[in-house]
């Protein structure tokens, strides 16, 4: 299984304006329908934020120690 690595810089604007609507769509829900304020909407972004990152470096360790177990096996394989 060749992993490419390419998403860490695919940036396609198209994407991201979309991306961008979307959670404007939603705050606007957030703060009209819920009536959360300032500080709570803050919240729910940093929130956000962490779960992003963590989601990011969880992909990352996961593809890293794919890539160890299989350079591990392809030894093992040779007999090196």
């Amino acid at each position: 299984m060749k992993m490419s690595h390419k998403h860490y810089a695919d940036i396609n604007n198209e994407r991201i304006d979309k991306g961008f609507d979307i959670l404007d769509e939603a705050l606007g829900k957030i703060i009209n329908d819920h009536k959360l304020n300032f500080f709570e909407v803050l919240t729910v972004l940093t929130m956000l934020d962490t779960k992003v990152k963590q989601n990011n470096i969880s992909q990352y360790l996961l593809e890293t120690v794919t890539r160890f177990q299989e350079t591990i096996n392809s030894e093992d394989v040779k007999g090196v």
